[in-house]
């Protein structure tokens, strides 16, 4: 998959590359946006992590850390405390969110809840299916 590929890029350090300097923040854009971040299942989200965050820390040399990433772990450690908060806000109870949020919806009832959710905004649709965690 595309994670695979930009941890096979980063391991062998061709994202490094004085070539492809100019290209760079393009890729950066579309790793760390942080609507495709919010938009990312959670199973999707882990190997995002796993297989390209992890390696890129690992193999980025350290005269890039500032130029490289940063500009990518700044928006995904926001996203990760974003994403945290509003998954254990039911459990916690800090939200106003009722377990009741949490309960998984069947078939019978999914797209009816999802159309309410979605026709008060995207927000409300992102906190309620990071309450479900991560899916719907």
């Amino acid at each position: 998959n595309c994670f695979q590929l930009l941890g096979l890029l980063s391991a062998q350090r061709v994202i490094f590359a004085p070539e492809l300097a100019h290209i760079y923040p393009q890729l950066v854009s579309v790793v760390a946006n942080p609507e495709h971040l919010r938009s990312m299942e959670h199973r999707h989200f882990t190997q995002y992590l796993k297989q390209f965050i992890e390696i890129l820390m690992l193999c980025t040399p350290s005269t890039l850390y500032q130029s490289h990433l940063t500009a990518i772990l700044g928006p995904v450690f926001e996203h990760i405390q974003y994403r945290l908060k509003y998954t254990w806000d039911p459990i916690i109870g800090n939200s106003g969110l009722s377990m009741e949020s949490t309960k998984p919806l069947g078939s019978d009832n999914c797209a009816q809840i999802a159309n309410q959710l979605s026709s008060s905004g995207v927000e409300s649709w992102l906190i309620a299916y990071y309450a479900r965690g991560g899916l719907f």
